[in-house]
């Protein structure tokens, strides 16, 4: 945890998607233009849980969301982010789970702990709709679009 109280943890990657993504992710950041998520919302920024393997991709999407407003905490695999404190993990207001590395179990897992938590799945490929994901995030995508994705799932 840094001083600023943001959680950040991820394992080296295991896929080879995460360069290329990631460049295509930064070509469309312009940091100064992204409207913060938290206006008009409480005290608290949102926490936003990240579940991705691939570090580039998670330290993009973590770099995105703080810059928007939002605190962030990340894990590498499912199983990483499930071992977090219960408390820590129904206070996730929105979850982005990796499609491989998390997918629909972590989703289901996540919403047994935070019934409330709304979830998107990120990938690169195909993703069938299934009743515990409220959305698909298709890569790449440019920041405007993580936060307007983000900011509808908050205003759900």
């Amino acid at each position: 945890m840094d001083t600023d109280g943001h959680v950040f943890t991820c394992r080296k990657p295991t896929g080879e998607f995460g360069l290329n993504a990631c460049l295509l992710l930064s070509g469309g950041i312009h940091m100064n233009k992204l409207i913060s998520l938290v206006d008009g919302m409480d005290d608290r920024p949102p926490l936003i849980l990240i579940i991705e393997d691939e570090v580039m991709i998670l330290e993009m999407e973590t770099l995105i969301l703080e810059r928007a407003g939002c605190r962030v905490c990340g894990f590498g695999s499912g199983e990483e982010a499930l071992a977090a404190p219960t408390d820590v993990l129904r206070e996730v207001r929105v979850a982005l789970v990796d499609a491989v590395f998390g997918g629909v179990d972590a989703v289901e897992a996540l919403r047994r702990i935070n019934p409330e938590i709304r979830t998107a799945i990120v990938t690169g490929m195909g993703f069938e709709p299934h009743p515990a994901v409220d959305r698909v995030i298709h890569l790449p995508f440019l920041a405007e679009d993580l936060v307007g994705h983000v900011r509808e799932l908050l205003a759900n």
